[in-house]
């Protein structure tokens, strides 16, 4: 998209905000730490989410990775052994002997000795992403952070039932006084499996979508010496030839990643929407809205210490099935997969990063499986769209198949649909919402059918400034609903609902985030956390009910008043009984306008005038953001 004139105006402003920069960087180190605050040296992250639940089975734990990644993003070519952003670790199968009930991957990140910008972090094990990730940053010479984050990987168990690599891709930046240096530990937990808690019943193919060279190796080294298996591209779609698909599939889904990265392209979401397609030998298989992702250095990294912008620890995938195109996929032959990113507006310096991992089930008793591909979506099919600041948006779609198994044939039918409202000003003002509804229904030769309906909200609410000129309050939600329903009397259910909410300047930021989540297990987890400064200023956990969002603090000037758009139409009805939609995340109370006094107190300890704070602030990030957004251009 074409920057807006304020925006191109603001950019111009980069070389006195350099010089104010210089001032209040001054100002503030010649202030007297206060003795009543935290130590701003270190600043632990965290994020109201829970911890992932585990069995009380017996546990082994094994550490398969511990290094820093001081290395730039491209490795030093006088220097063989140098890897750029690049570690590797190992898995050996004896560590921990299986059966596994589950597979907990634990990752403790810590910046220190100096500051960096926010860096994209992915793990593998082996060439099958584990996690895709990025970091938080410190924001001073002298701050270290530090944090931990831990994700489910029970549906790698097979792969780990052999020795892999563990890849650790984080590239760094290091010049012009950015020299911090990321020390990352990771440990895979396993949890024994016993008469109460089942052996994982993981996927049996494990196949990645890369573009690969004759060896089987991906092609897209020029990035940093080892650019991982999410390929770069500078266009809007890619194309991933796929020859080892297993002859006796039973099921199939895809989980799709991508990330806008570049001056544009990383901001999608201030002025446009965004969606990711994937195409098997030509023919449309699934489609997914894809949501904002703030890196924790959007409009300063400030804004989001110590809870970091929400996915910016997990930038999860979008999972669609494919099982639907069995029948065409079982027949030996290579077949072609291909990423879209229709919406794209790719300007000098955008790229999206952008992969994809298949997983799949085969049939215990056949070695080859059949069936038909018997409902595909018209060749038409797209997004239905209206207006331009306010932009309302749907799709549907539904695929059916049939695959003959070693217990007779299995009808999949599933049903994708999206809605999407947006209202964006000028990249400031942001009114949006994006619902996602994806139903798979499957039909034994004997027996009754299981519906698996997942629904999925995400939301941004409020004033986003221009890279860190206008003061933010920023709500964002994140509403999930999942619900399975087979043969009586089984369902399953579970819910979850985050709201994070944050607004003020640099160095007064106030935070509150809240997790309520549940399930049909009567598993519940409600926890609210607030901050300000920097630093967490209360901490509730195991709440009864889900709380309602504080108050957040809005410095002056207040922002702009944000327009409301129709309310967006609710997803029609799927072919499949349809479950309670997902919860709307919590609404905060109105944000108060509060004038700053005449000093401007914050986590650095320091006081200086009101004024020449809330000049210098602003365009101090700004400077810091140009270099940000051109270092991610380039890694």
């Amino acid at each position: 998209m074409k920057l807006k004139p304020l925006q191109r105006a603001l950019r111009s402003l980069r070389a006195p905000s350099l010089v104010c920069a210089g001032l209040c960087v001054e100002l503030v180190g010649q202030a007297a730490v206060a003795q009543s605050l935290p130590d701003p040296n270190d600043q632990p992250q965290l994020t109201a989410e829970p911890p992932v639940r585990v069995p009380t089975t017996a546990q082994c734990d094994e550490v398969v990775l511990m290094n820093k990644f001081d290395g730039f993003y491209l490795p030093n070519p006088a220097d063989p052994d140098d890897r750029g952003g690049v570690r590797i670790g190992e898995h050996k199968a004896g560590a921990c002997p299986g059966p596994w009930s589950k597979v907990v991957l634990h990752v403790d990140v810590s910046a220190r000795e100096g500051i960096n910008f926010d860096r994209v972090f992915e793990i593998y094990l082996g060439n099958a992403p584990l996690l895709s990730s990025s970091t938080s940053e410190p924001v001073g010479d002298d701050t270290n952070v530090h944090w931990q984050l831990q994700t489910d990987v029970s549906e790698f168990a097979n792969l780990l039932k052999s020795d892999q690599s563990i890849t650790g891709i984080l590239n760094n930046a290091h010049f012009d006084g950015y020299f911090g240096i990321y020390y990352v530990k990771m440990t895979l937990s396993y949890y024994a499996a016993d008469a109460s808690n089942p052996a994982i019943d993981a996927p049996d193919y494990i196949g990645v979508l890369y573009p690969k060279d004759a060896q089987g190796l991906p092609t897209n080294y020029e990035y940093s010496g080892y650019g991982g298996f999410d390929f770069r591209s500078a266009n809007k779609f890619v194309s991933f030839e796929v020859a080892d698909l297993p002859k006796n599939l039973a099921s199939l889904h895809a989980d799709l990643r991508a990330q806008g990265h570049g001056p544009n392209e990383e901001f999608w979401w201030s002025g446009g929407k965004r969606q990711i397609e994937i195409f098997i030998d030509g023919v449309l298989a699934g489609f997914a809205p894809l949501y904002p992702v703030l890196f924790t250095g959007a409009n300063g990294p400030a804004n989001w210490m110590p809870i970091p912008s929400p996915r910016a620890w997990h930038l999860d995938p979008y999972r669609v099935d494919l099982t639907p195109f069995i029948g065409t996929l079982v027949d030996g032959r290579p077949h072609t997969f291909e990423l879209h990113i229709p919406d794209a507006v790719i300007e000098d310096g955008d790229y999206w990063m952008v992969g994809g991992t298949l997983f799949g089930h085969t049939d215990p008793v056949l070695l080859q499986t059949s069936g038909a591909l018997t409902t595909v979506p018209s060749a038409g099919n797209a997004v239905s769209e209206s207006g331009s600041v306010s932009v309302t948006a749907s799709r549907a779609a539904q695929w059916a198949g049939t695959v003959e198994t070693s217990n007779g044939r299995v009808q999949t039918a599933v049903d994708n649909r999206f809605e999407i409202t947006q209202t964006s000003v000028a990249g400031l003002a942001n009114n949006s919402q994006w619902d996602w509804v994806t139903v798979s229904k499957t039909t034994p030769a004997l027996g009754e059918p299981t519906t698996r309906t997942e629904a999925r909200q995400y939301s941004m609410r409020g004033t986003l400034g221009v890279a860190g000129v206008v003061p933010s309050a920023l709500t964002l939600g994140d509403a999930a609903s999942t619900v399975v329903e087979g043969p009586a009397p089984y369902t399953a259910r579970s819910s979850l609902q985050m709201t994070t909410s944050g607004a003020g300047l640099a160095a007064n930021i106030a935070q509150v985030e809240i997790y309520c989540g549940s399930d049909s297990t009567g598993w519940n987890y409600n926890r609210m956390i607030t901050a300000s400064g920097g630093f967490v200023t209360s901490d509730q956990q195991d709440l009864n009910n889900c709380p309602e969002p504080e108050a957040v603090v809005t410095p002056s000037p207040a922002p702009a008043p944000v327009p409301t758009p129709a309310p967006a139409p609710s997803p029609a009805p799927a072919p499949a009984p349809t479950p309670s939609p997902a919860p709307s995340p919590a609404s905060p109370s109105p944000a108060p306008t509060v004038v700053p006094s005449a000093t401007l107190d914050g986590r650095y300890g320091g006081a200086m005038p009101a004024s020449l704070a809330l000049l210098c602030l602003p365009l101090a990030a700004l400077s810091r953001r140009r270099q940000r957004r051109g270092m991610r251009e380039r890694s």
